[in-house]
């Protein structure tokens, strides 16, 4: 009976970690789709005109990571443009 707990326990593993690697892979689908939903609502408005309601979208979807300063620098030089 413990010779068959030690074979089923790779198989276990293995499973683990098949899985983690699918619920990782989903959600980053699911963090890219809200990104580009919050993208697409953003440049409608400023297709319309509502420069301020876009500004405040993006940057109230973009959290401090340093993976986003390259996107708070677009934002900057956007307002800079805006502000002349």
């Amino acid at each position: 009976m413990l010779e068959l707990l030690f074979l089923l326990l790779p198989i276990a593993v293995a499973y683990g970690w098949v899985m983690g690697k699918h619920n990782a892979k989903k959600e980053m689908l699911q963090q890219q789709h809200s990104l580009n939903k919050a993208l697409n609502s953003s440049v409608s408005l400023l297709l319309n005109n509502k420069e301020e309601q876009a500004f405040d979208r993006l940057i109230q979807y973009l959290d401090d990571t340093p993976a986003n300063i390259e996107n708070y620098l677009t934002l900057a030089k956007l307002f800079r443009k805006k502000a002349r």
